[in-house]
């Protein structure tokens, strides 16, 4: 099993460089095998920057990392949540 960290920003706008920096310091103090990024509609260009570095580091060290905007997430709760509902609907 993998130990995956996450973080949720509850942005409504792209994620600057000193919210993705203050995330990486973050997952760097609190190492796993992976790392998910949440929030935000994207990044800024150097916010992208300091991930795809964090990301490449990561990634020789055997790890991996994802960034999920806000609509890749609600997406994916959504899908989720209705695979939930047919299954117990499937059990009545």
């Amino acid at each position: 099993m993998k130990n995956v960290n996450v973080q949720v920003k509850n942005y409504g706008s792209k994620l600057s460089k000193q919210v993705v920096d203050g995330v990486i310091d973050k997952f760097k103090k609190n190492k796993a095998d992976g790392y998910i990024l949440v929030g935000g509609n994207g990044m800024t260009k150097g916010a992208e920057s300091s991930f795809n570095n964090f990301s490449t580091n990561v990634e020789k060290e055997g790890g991996f990392t994802k960034y999920i905007t806000n609509d890749q997430a609600n997406k994916l709760h959504n899908n989720l949540s209705n695979k939930v509902k047919n299954i117990l609907n499937n059990k009545n």
